[in-house]
């Protein structure tokens, strides 16, 4: 017989229970760490699920700051655009403002010149209108002394019968 059996060979029921106690002890223990295992296994697969969907919440929020970021990009973009053609319809008014102001002066320079050339032709026409007028009267005028001298001149016909003695003598002219 060996030493197992000479300490246990009388108490083998009592053995038993023992065996039992600690078997069942052994049991809770293993079940117990063994829900406890599973409750963190639970918890890990948990929070894993919860870092999945956090991971994509993530992803939702990235594209939606993509999104928003693009959204204002474009609304910079289509301001810009804006501004530049308001830039260009103001630089196109401007042009065309200095044009017009242009074709006002040249206008204004024609009328001012039209006007003068009007006066000087006026001018030139009272004028013209004064010397007729004065070359008219003087030739009236020579008129009416010529006619007045040639009727106080004695009649050719009258110097050659000998009538009258020319007012020089000829041969002293010569």
């Amino acid at each position: 017989m060996g030493i197992f059996e000479r300490l246990f060979s009388n108490d083998h029921d009592r053995l038993k229970s023992i065996v039992d106690q600690l078997s069942d002890e052994v049991a809770h223990r293993v079940e117990t760490k063994l829900t406890d295992e599973f409750v963190a296994l639970a918890e890990v697969e948990q929070a894993t699920e919860k870092v999945v969907k956090l991971t994509g919440e993530i992803a939702q929020l990235k594209e939606q700051k993509a999104s928003i970021e693009e959204g204002f990009a474009r609304r910079e973009r289509e301001g810009e655009h804006k501004i530049g053609l308001l830039r260009q319809e103001i630089e196109a008014e401007k042009a065309q403002s200095e044009k017009d102001f242009a074709l006002r002066v040249k206008e204004a320079k024609l009328e001012a010149r039209e006007e003068g050339l009007q006066q000087r032709q006026q001018a030139f026409t009272e004028r013209m209108d004064f010397m007729t007028k004065r070359f008219e009267g003087e030739v009236g005028y020579l008129k009416e002394l010529l006619e007045a001298m040639s009727a106080r001149l004695p009649d050719a016909s009258i110097i050659a019968v000998g009538g009258v003695k020319p007012p020089y003598d000829a041969t002293v002219a010569r």
